[in-house]
This record gives C-alpha cells, sequence and structure tokens, in this order.
C-alpha cells in the first residue's frame, strides 16, 4: 500500500460523499455512441445508488493521510460468475477518485485491497470493466496486474441497417 494512502472499510458516514462522487464522475464511464444524455447518465447513477444496499457489496475507501481527505472507493460485489467458466468470481461494481486525487496512488491502493478481499474469500479472480475510450484506466489496471480475458462488443444496429 502507498505510504500516503490507506484503504478502510466504508462506514455509513461515507455514502453520502459516495454517492455524490459517484454521479460526478459518470460521465468518465459514458460509451462511445451513447445516446444516453449526461443528464439522464446522472440521473441513472443516482436511481442506482439509492437502491444498492451497503450490506450486499464490500466498499472500501481511500484515505490520504497528510490531506486528510477521502480520495476515492471501491465496491466489490464477492456473488459474481464468470459467464463462461460458471466460476465464482469477485467484480468491481464501482471505482472512483476524486478529480484531485487522479494519477496518484489511491487506486493501486483500492484495488490491491480488494484483491486482497476476493482473495480471502476464496475466490481466485476478480472482474472490473473499463469503457474503451478510458486508455489511462485500461493501462493502469494492466499495471495493477489485470488481464485482458475476452472483447465485449456492442453494435449501434439503428445505423447498421
Amino acid at each position: 500500500m502507498s505510504a500516503k494512502f490507506e484503504v478502510r472499510p466504508a462506514q455509513s458516514s461515507d455514502w453520502a460523499w459516495i454517492r455524490r462522487l459517484a454521479v460526478e464522475v459518470c460521465e468518465d464511464s459514458l460509451p462511445p455512441g451513447s445516446r444516453v444524455s449526461p443528464e439522464a447518465l446522472r440521473a441513472r447513477v443516482r436511481a442506482r445508488y439509492s437502491q444498492l444496499d451497503p450490506r450486499d457489496v464490500v466498499c472500501m475507501v481511500a484515505w490520504h493521510r497528510e490531506k486528510q481527505a477521502r480520495c476515492g472507493y471501491l465496491i466489490l460485489q464477492l456473488d459474481q460468475t464468470d459467464a463462461v467458466t460458471g466460476e465464482a468470481q469477485s467484480a468491481i461494481y464501482d471505482l472512483a477518485v476524486e478529480p484531485r486525487f487522479q494519477g496518484t496512488a489511491a487506486v493501486g491502493a483500492l484495488v490491491r485491497a480488494a484483491a486482497k478481499v476476493t482473495a480471502e474469500h476464496g475466490l481466485a479472480r476478480m472482474q472490473g470493466d473499463i469503457t474503451v475510450t478510458n486508455l489511462k484506466a485500461f493501462k493502469k489496471a494492466l499495471r495493477l496486474g489485470f488481464t485482458l480475458q475476452r472483447y465485449s462488443l456492442t453494435m449501434d444496429c439503428i445505423n447498421a441497417v
């Protein structure tokens, strides 16, 4: 773990901040060609997070020791199954970092903590999705030990015919 960051379990007092940050950075996940407006996406994220039960996931928060500030969060699902192999695995439900902490070691600290939780639950793999246009996140994921397992393809059928 980075000397500047510690990762701790999310507390009930963190959830308002988590929901705010999820909405603030959600446009980074908007796939190219999406017909969803940024406003509609923000509304969808608000609704998704209002229905998320913190007891059904593992949520961790990266804390910057020097600045005494929350930097980012990672929400982990431990009940996922690989669609092809049927193997049990964890999945990153969401990961976000405050804009002022992007490019720091916060993401690495969160991912390593999530990998540890995954292993502690007897799961060999952790899965995550990254929007194809987010090359920085993709390169960071590879540096952290993720490997590309499959391509997920989407076709714009309205414009294909």
